[in-house]
């Protein structure tokens, strides 16, 4: 019970700051805040099969689903975000394949 309410917490305060930097995004159009708008809403993504998982038991779908959206798909994203504001967009868009 503990453990779906602290995922549903998660999913939906992730989902908040998603919104947030999405907003933040359109109405400056700089890189790195579109950038962490993917990483947390597949974080909210990652949290909501978090939540599902709890809730209903645990199958293989709901946890490749988790797996791919909370591991492997989010982590570039943050990354790119960080280059975007540290580095620049050259450096960013080298780092993202998009220049060479």
């Amino acid at each position: 019970m503990l453990q779906t309410a602290l995922a549903a917490g998660a999913a939906l305060v992730a989902l908040a700051f998603a919104l947030s930097t999405y907003e933040r995004w359109s109405g400056r159009r700089r890189p790195h805040d579109l950038a962490w708008t993917v990483a947390l809403a597949l974080f909210a993504a990652a949290s909501a099969c978090l939540w599902l998982g709890a809730a209903d038991g645990w199958n293989g779908a709901v946890f490749r689903l988790f797996y791919l959206f909370g591991a492997i798909a989010d982590v570039p994203f943050l990354a790119l975000g960080t280059v975007y504001l540290l580095g620049g967009r050259r450096r960013a868009g080298v780092a993202a394949g998009l220049r060479v």
